[in-house]
């Protein structure tokens, strides 16, 4: 029992560890880009997407790593699953939207024109 106690305190010190480390990289690469501004940004470019691919390796060992990509691993077989419109249902549902959009519009425009009215008249102001 104590060994499997041990053990998950084991491992969740090492999960500390890497995020730890996660957010030392990260750290360290922000500061780099902005001490090394000097240098060509094609090199802070290819070194920051090298620690970039550390980064995301290291956090990938975590277990929330390995969740989040699972979650991402889904989500891409859910959009995968999606039924696009095609051009025609895209454009006739584009024209719809700004059909009621403009009678929306005109109608709150109207409204609005006449509670102008009405206060105007309520409270005499712009009375000539």
């Amino acid at each position: 029992m104590s060994k499997q106690v041990a053990a998950i305190g084991g491992t969740l010190v090492m999960d500390y560890m890497k995020w730890g480390l996660v957010i030392v990289l990260l750290g360290v690469g922000i500061v780099a880009n902005h001490q090394y501004s000097s240098v060509a940004f094609l090199y802070r470019l290819l070194v920051g997407i090298a620690l970039f691919s550390v980064v995301v390796a290291v956090a990938l060992k975590t277990p929330q790593g390995r969740q989040f990509w699972q979650f991402a691993q889904a989500s891409k077989l859910e959009v995968q699953k999606v039924i696009w419109p095609n051009k025609q249902e895209t454009m006739q549902s584009t024209i719809g939207v700004l059909v009621m959009v403009a009678v929306m519009g005109l109608i709150l425009w109207g409204l609005d024109s006449i509670l102008l009215k009405f206060v105007a008249w309520l409270t005499s102001y712009g009375a000539s």
